[in-house]
């Protein structure tokens, strides 16, 4: 636990690769029945970290490896299309997208003690914010319509959103 919380803070500090020496010594003393408090958070905080500073490279190393060794989250192939998306990966970014998407409705890991209006509101933010990047990894591939029925449908589930009507507009024209 305490190698994960130095593992958070020094992804809060930008030093990326601290963070992630402090997040794989926090996996190699974990027990192997037992998934550490904190162990999801020091992941995203790292590879957040070394988003932020341009690592793309590196955080996808770093979410690669946290599914070898069995974590089983939607937000970590969000994180991973997106650090394909800066990449201009466009293939793979949705592949990640669609993952994650198959991930996130097959089952849910929010960690223990969470309290349920915590757990909607991650579960709500990370749906639409993978809705939202699968509509946008079908546009770069110019799969227009595939593209327009997703902000469609991101729309009429979510609620009105001005960059979602936009792409819509936008798409429409094509």
């Amino acid at each position: 636990v305490y190698l994960y919380a130095q593992s958070m803070c020094y992804a809060h500090l930008g030093d990326t690769d601290n963070a992630i020496d402090r997040y794989h010594a926090g996996n190699a003393v974990q027990k192997e029945d037992k998934d550490e408090a904190g162990r999801q958070e020091s992941l995203f905080a790292a590879g957040g970290a070394c988003v932020d500073a341009g690592e793309y490279e590196k955080a996808m190393g770093l979410y690669q490896d946290a599914i070898r060794e069995g974590v089983k989250h939607g937000q970590v192939y969000n994180q991973m299309g997106l650090c394909q998306m800066a990449e201009k990966d466009y293939q793979g970014a949705l592949d990640s997208f669609n993952q994650g998407y198959e991930t996130f409705v097959t089952g849910h890991s929010l960690g223990s003690g969470a309290e349920p209006a915590q757990a909607a509101a991650a579960l709500n933010a990370l749906l639409k914010e993978l809705v939202y990047n699968r509509a946008v990894a079908y546009e770069y591939l110019s799969e227009y319509k595939k593209a327009l029925g997703l902000f469609e449908d991101y729309v009429s589930v979510f609620g009105p959103n001005e960059d979602a009507e936009h792409e819509i507009a936008f798409l429409k024209t094509r």
